[in-house]
C-alpha cells in the first residue's frame, strides 16, 4: 500500500507541472483549420475530442490522491468546483476554447481510477461561455459507471423517440490526460434538456441524497434510505419569476407523497419491493389526458424490458413537473442498462398497472422509425465503431422482452393492493426520524395563512424562511444549528396541530369542445357563446386564463373581450399551471380557425404551445404585453393583425412559422421577435411605429419577402442573446425602411442580408 501511495504521489507531482495551460480563458473563441474566427454553427457537429485544464491543478491532483487512498464514498469536500478551460475539437476540425467550472462527479470510487499511470475520472462541467450543440451543462462519465454504456445511448434515443425525456448522450474522447480515454458525454437535467424535448421551463425534481452521500461522516448510515424524500434541481427558477414559488412548493409536496409511499417498501440497501413501490404511478400520473396518460407506466415497461431498474431507486430518480397538465413526467437517468441480460420474470411487478400499458408500449415501440433511430444511435457512438448487427440484436431483444412480459401476465399472481394512505405513510415517517444521531426537522406549509411550520406529530410552531433560505430548504440543503430541515408537504394547520393535506387548486370548469378540452374559471370568465363555430368569452377579472388543449379544433372563431389595463402592468405573470396567455392553445391540431382578442392583460394575449396546423386569421388589439407568443409549434397563418402591444407584437420560439400577411402597429419593443431555433417565413410584412422591426436571435432564421418598415428605431436586428445558442439570420428581399435610426444592428455571431 505504501508503494502504491508513493507511485500516486509522484504521478500527481508530474501531472501538476506537465499539463498545458495555454488556453486563453478570457475568450469565447472558435477557430477553423486556417486559424480564422468561426461562428457558423447552423448545423450540429459532434465533438471529437475534449480536453480540460484545471487552473488550480496542484490542489486538484492532491485531492485525487486522497480520494484514491481513502475508503468509502467520494466525500462532499472533494466536489467543489474549480475554474477550468475546456478545449473542444469538433468533427469538422473547428477548435473552440471555453471557460468552465468543473467538479468531480460520482458518489462511489468507480468514478475515479488509476489506469496505466494516469488518473481517469468522471467530471461535472458547467460551461461559462459557449456551448456544445446547445448544451452548457454536462457530465463526462467513465463508461463503466453506466452499466453497458452502449445501452445507455440506445435507451436514451428510444425514450426521446417516444417523447419521454432523456439526456443527450454520446461517446467522446477526453484528451487532457497523457493518454486518451473514451468517455460518455451526457447532458444534465436542466432548462436545455427541457427545451430540446419541447417542454416549457418548469420545476425539475430529483431524489434527495444528502443523508446518503453529502454527509461525509455518514451519521445516518443505511437508515437514510427510510426518510430521503425529493428536492428541486433548478433552484434558480424562482429568480426568474417569484410566481414560481407556489408552483415549486406544491410540486415538491405532491412528489413527496410518492416518495413516502415508496420508502415504505424499502428492503435493504438500494433494494425495494417492486411489487408496489415504483408502480404507484397514480401519484405521478395525475393527468388523465391523451398526451400524458400512462406515460410513467410506459416508462416502467421499458425500464424492466432493458434491465435498467437502477434508475428506479428513489434517490436516482428525476422528474419534470408538467404544470400545464399538473402531472409528473419521468426523466430517464442512471439505469445501468444491460439489454442482453436475461429477463427475470419473477422480479416483474405483481401489479396490474404495470401490465395495463404493455400493449400500448408494444405498439409505440413497433411503430418507431427504426432507420431514423439507428442513424441517431450511430451518430452518438461518435468516437466508437458502430455495429449495426449488434444494435439490431438489442432492439429485437427489447421487443422480445416486452412480448415475454405480456405473456407472463397470464401467470402473475396479482397481490392485493397494499398501498398505505398518506396519513399512514406520514406516521411511519415521523417514527423513523426519531432518535437519529442528528435531528431532522420536518417543515410544512399552510396555504391558508401563507406560513411555514416546524411540526412533530403532536405540535406545530411557526418558522420563518427568507427567500434564499426557502430555496435552500426546497433544494434539500438547509441546515441550522446542526439540524437538517426537510420540507414535507402542504397541510392545513389549526391550533398548532397538523391537519389534513390541503393544496388549493384553480376552480376550473372543464368542457369537451370538438375534439379538445376547454378549461376556465367561471369566476374569471363569462362564456357568452359556445357552438361548433364560435367560442366567445367576456373577462370578469384581469390576468386570468383560458385553455384549449389536448386534441383538435377546426372551423372555429374564438373571441375574447378582456378588461383594459395600462401597458406592461402585468409583466411576467403566470398562473398555477405556468401559463402566460389570456388564451392558451396547447397540444392542438388547428384547422381554419380565427382568433380575436381585445384588451389582453396577461403576459401574452395569445400563447400557442406545441401545436400545429392552419390559422386563417389572428387579430390582437391593445395588449398590455405581448400580442402573440408561439412556442414549439408548426403554424401557418394567413392574416395577422396586431395593434398596440406593450412589449413585442409577436414572440416566436422553437418552431416553424409561416405567415402570409402581417400588419403590426405600435409594438412597444419588437414587431417580430424570432428566437430559440425558430424559423419564420413571411410573404408580406408591414411594421410601423415600433422600436425594432424584426429581431432574429439565438440560432433563428427569418426569411422575408415584401417587407415595409416605417417609424422604427432599427429595421433589422440579429444577435446572440443566450449562451446555449448561436446568432440569428435574416434574409429580406424587397425591403423598404422609412424614418429609422438604423437599418440593421448585428453582432459577430449573426448574418443579415437585404435588398
Amino acid at each position: 500500500m505504501k508503494l502504491y501511495n508513493l507511485k500516486i504521489f509522484f504521478l500527481i507531482f508530474f501531472l501538476s507541472f506537465s499539463l498545458s495551460t495555454k488556453a486563453d480563458a478570457g475568450k469565447n473563441l472558435c477557430l477553423d483549420e486556417n486559424n480564422k474566427f468561426f461562428n457558423d454553427f447552423s448545423k450540429n457537429v459532434m465533438p471529437k475530442k475534449i480536453s480540460i485544464e484545471i487552473k488550480k491543478n496542484k490542489k486538484w491532483q492532491k485531492d485525487n490522491l486522497e480520494i484514491l487512498t481513502s475508503s468509502g464514498t467520494i466525500k462532499k469536500k472533494y466536489k467543489k468546483r474549480y475554474s477550468a478551460n475546456v478545449k473542444v475539437l469538433f468533427q469538422n476540425n473547428i477548435n473552440c476554447v471555453f471557460k468552465a467550472k468543473v467538479r468531480r462527479h460520482g458518489d462511489f470510487k468507480d468514478h475515479i481510477e488509476l489506469r496505466n499511470g494516469d488518473i481517469i475520472q468522471s467530471l461535472d462541467v458547467h460551461l461559462k461561455n459557449g456551448h456544445i450543440n446547445g448544451i452548457t451543462k454536462f457530465k463526462l462519465l467513465l463508461p463503466k459507471t453506466r452499466g453497458n454504456p452502449d445501452d445507455e445511448i440506445i435507451l436514451t434515443e428510444i425514450f426521446r423517440s417516444l417523447n419521454i425525456m432523456a439526456p443527450r448522450t454520446f461517446y467522446v474522447t477526453l484528451n487532457n490526460q497523457p493518454k486518451k480515454s473514451r468517455m460518455l458525454f451526457q447532458e444534465k437535467a436542466s432548462k436545455e434538456l427541457l427545451e430540446f424535448n419541447k417542454r416549457k421551463e418548469s420545476v425539475i425534481l430529483e431524489g434527495d441524497e444528502r443523508y446518503l452521500y453529502d454527509d461525509d461522516l455518514n451519521h445516518f448510515t443505511n437508515s437514510a434510505y427510510h426518510f430521503s424524500l425529493s428536492k428541486i434541481s433548478n433552484k434558480k427558477l424562482i429568480d426568474k419569476n417569484p410566481a414560481y414559488r407556489k408552483i415549486i412548493i406544491n410540486s415538491v409536496a405532491l412528489l413527496n407523497e410518492f416518495y413516502l409511499e415508496t420508502l415504505n417498501h424499502y428492503i435493504a440497501e438500494n433494494q425495494y419491493d417492486y411489487d408496489y413501490s415504483k408502480i404507484q404511478n397514480l401519484l405521478l400520473d395525475r393527468s388523465k389526458t391523451k398526451i400524458l396518460g400512462g406515460k410513467n407506466d410506459i416508462y416502467n415497461n421499458l425500464i424492466f424490458a432493458t434491465n435498467s431498474i437502477h434508475s428506479l431507486i428513489p434517490h436516482n430518480r428525476k422528474f419534470y413537473w408538467n404544470a400545464e397538465y399538473q402531472s409528473f413526467e419521468p426523466i430517464y437517468y442512471d439505469g445501468n442498462s444491460n439489454i442482453l441480460a436475461p429477463l427475470n420474470i419473477e422480479k416483474l411487478p405483481k401489479n396490474k398497472n404495470f401490465f395495463r400499458t404493455l400493449n400500448t408500449t408494444l405498439d409505440l415501440f413497433n411503430n418507431l422509425d427504426f432507420s431514423k433511430l439507428k442513424t441517431s444511435i450511430a451518430n452518438n457512438f461518435n468516437t466508437k465503431k458502430y455495429n449495426d448487427q449488434e444494435i439490431n440484436l438489442k432492439l429485437n431483444k427489447i421487443l422480445n422482452n416486452l412480448n415475454e412480459m405480456k405473456v407472463a401476465e397470464k401467470n402473475v399472481d396479482f397481490k392485493k393492493n397494499n398501498y398505505l394512505d398518506y396519513n399512514e405513510n406520514l406516521h411511519i415517517y415521523f417514527n423513523r426520524i426519531r432518535n437519529l444521531p442528528h435531528r431532522i426537522v420536518p417543515i410544512f406549509y399552510n396555504q391558508l395563512d401563507n406560513k411555514f411550520y416546524e411540526c412533530t406529530q403532536n405540535i406545530c410552531n411557526n418558522v420563518f424562511f427568507n427567500d434564499q433560505n426557502l430555496i435552500t430548504l426546497l433544494n434539500g440543503k438547509y441546515k441550522n444549528d446542526g439540524n437538517y430541515y426537510q420540507f414535507i408537504g402542504v397541510h392545513k394547520i389549526e391550533d398548532k396541530k397538523l391537519k389534513e393535506k390541503f393544496i388549493k387548486t384553480d376552480n376550473l370548469i372543464n368542457l369537451s369542445y370538438q375534439n379538445s378540452t376547454l378549461s376556465y374559471n367561471k369566476n374569471d370568465y363569462e362564456l357568452n357563446t359556445i357552438n361548433s363555430k364560435t367560442l366567445e368569452f367576456t373577462q370578469n377579472r384581469p390576468n386570468t386564463k383560458i385553455t384549449i388543449k389536448d386534441g383538435s379544433i377546426k372551423n372555429t372563431k374564438i373571441i375574447l373581450k378582456l378588461i383594459p389595463l395600462k401597458k406592461n402592468l402585468n409583466n411576467k405573470t403566470i398562473n398555477q399551471k405556468g401559463l402566460t396567455g389570456c388564451l392558451n392553445l396547447i397540444d392542438l391540431n388547428v384547422e381554419n380557425i380565427i382568433i380575436e382578442v381585445e384588451n389582453a392583460n396577461c403576459e401574452d394575449a395569445i400563447n400557442i404551445i406545441r401545436s400545429k396546423g392552419h390559422i386563417k386569421k389572428i387579430k390582437s388589439l391593445m395588449s398590455t404585453n405581448d400580442g402573440l407568443d408561439m412556442d414549439f409549434s408548426n403554424i401557418t397563418i394567413d392574416d395577422l393583425i396586431i395593434t398596440e402591444a406593450g412589449n413585442d407584437c409577436v414572440d416566436l420560439s422553437f418552431g416553424n412559422y409561416q405567415i402570409t400577411n402581417s400588419e403590426l402597429n405600435y409594438c412597444g419593443d419588437k414587431g417580430f421577435s424570432v428566437g430559440e431555433k425558430s424559423k419564420l417565413f413571411s410573404n408580406l410584412m408591414i411594421i410601423k411605429d415600433s422600436n425594432i422591426g424584426i429581431a432574429a436571435k439565438d440560432s433563428s432564421i427569418a426569411e422575408l419577402r415584401n417587407v415595409y418598415f416605417e417609424n422604427v428605431n432599427t429595421c433589422l436586428a440579429a444577435y446572440k442573446k443566450k449562451q446555449e445558442f448561436n446568432g440569428g439570420t435574416i434574409k429580406a428581399k424587397k425591403m423598404k425602411c422609412l424614418h429609422y435610426d438604423k437599418v440593421k444592428d448585428i453582432d459577430i455571431f449573426s448574418k443579415v442580408a437585404h435588398n
